[in-house]
């Protein structure tokens, strides 16, 4: 039952009526209880007092002791017991025991592993492939040279002497008109229009899709090279001459060797074979020797993206040489015609190892620049040779001619 707080006057008063009622002096007592205020409250405890063992829950409301002295009149409010619900847990779902997952071991594997291609499927022609080996395609017939358009998507090469362009799946090959038949060395300019070529020992252009002549650049120049301006360049009668946008020539070094020279990224240098690697400014200043070689081959020697080492081919291996420094260092014993990946990471080359039948090995293999693990991309069958590899200027895809031995 719930109890209200009672006050001391409210006490008081209810004993004092008591009083008057049962003894003779009952009147003298509700005299002195009439001197008290003239009505007092009593107030119920907050809310009700929850039911014990099913009993009913009781408030005490407000008592009001009206002016009267013979009446008292008193407010009580009585709830019907409450209903005691017994709640039953919930029964857990059975969840069945998973045993533990067995521990993967992961063994580590190359980055590149090798690709054999069945001597069936691989036989003489052009093919492209992805840098790990895979997605191998072929793109041509009797392939000897070859260059990617500057964006990736084409290349132009010299087959049978007939120069051709063709998707960098093989799609849409045809001949670029009036080249003739013994075309060789085919390179496309910077921004994609034209086609820079040899032929019978005089230098060609022609516009990359057909719509134009051909137009002789030079009688007596052969290997060639773009400047990234645009501007064209070639070994004349052991000269390297540059040909000027207003129709002049400039000569920038003498006595040079074959092969072709090459243009630093930037446009500022220009490298060639004498005895030495040697480098002269775009202007035909600033010539000097880098370093000594042994007996490089006419290759190319393409530069580093970051424009500070070539790649040559000298005494058969590759090495960088140092622009800047000089001095040279070997990164792939027995390996030929070296190709920069855009990101200067790495090298594709054409590998010279002997096999295990003692023969000299034409297969695709790459190395670290930074002098990572060397491996094979493609493992050419013993009957085939791979003259020649480059890598895609988007760095995705390399491509590469074989040959019969």
């Amino acid at each position: 039952m719930a109890v209200g707080r009672v006050s001391s006057r409210a006490v008081a008063l209810v004993l004092a009526l008591a009083a008057g009622l049962l003894g003779a002096g009952g009147i003298g007592a509700l005299a002195l209880v009439r001197e008290r205020p003239a009505t007092t409250q009593v107030r119920a405890a907050a809310g009700p007092v929850a039911a014990v063992d099913g009993q009913a829950d009781v408030d005490v409301g407000v008592g009001v002791v009206p002016d009267d002295p013979t009446t008292t009149v008193t407010t009580t409010t009585t709830r019907p017991p409450s209903t005691t619900t017994t709640t039953r847990p919930r029964p857990r779902p059975t969840v069945p025991t998973v045993p533990p997952l067995p521990t993967t071991v992961v063994t580590a594997v190359p980055t590149t592993p090798p690709t054999t291609v069945d001597p069936g499927v691989l036989r003489p022609g052009f093919y492209v492939v992805r840098p790990d080996g895979s997605g191998l395609v072929r793109v041509g017939d009797g392939v000897s040279v070859f260059s990617w358009s500057p964006d990736g998507t084409r290349i132009a090469t010299a087959s049978g002497g007939i120069l051709r362009v063709a998707a960098a799946d093989g799609s849409g090959e045809h001949v670029v008109p009036g080249t003739g038949d013994s075309t060789y060395d085919p390179k496309w300019s910077p921004d994609g229009k034209l086609i820079a070529y040899g032929r019978g020992g005089a230098l060609y252009t022609v516009a990359a899709d057909g719509q134009a002549s051909p137009t002789l650049v030079d009688a007596r120049a052969g290997y060639h090279a773009w400047a990234p301006d645009g501007r064209l360049s070639a070994m004349r009668d052991g000269s390297l001459v540059v040909y000027q946008r207003d129709g002049t020539e400039r000569v920038l070094a003498t006595s040079t060797w074959e092969p072709a020279p090459s243009w630093s990224p930037d446009g500022s240098r220009v490298a060639y074979f004498t005895n030495e690697v040697m480098v002269v400014g775009a202007d035909g200043t600033g010539g000097r020797a880098v370093t000594g070689v042994c007996c490089a081959a006419a290759s190319p020697m393409p530069w580093s993206p970051d424009g500070r080492r070539v790649a040559v081919e000298d005494a058969g291996d590759v090495r960088l040489v140092d622009m800047d420094q000089g001095g040279m260092t070997t990164v792939a014993a027995k390996a030929a015609s070296p190709t920069w990946s855009p990101d200067g990471r790495a090298l594709a080359f054409v590998d010279q190892r002997p096999g295990p039948d003692g023969r000299t090995a034409g297969d695709i293999g790459m190395v670290g620049t930074g002098g990572g693990d060397r491996h094979l991309v493609v493992d050419v069958p013993p009957t085939l040779y791979a003259g020649l590899v480059a890598w895609s200027p988007s760095g995705d895809r390399l491509a590469f001619a074989v040959t019969l031995r």
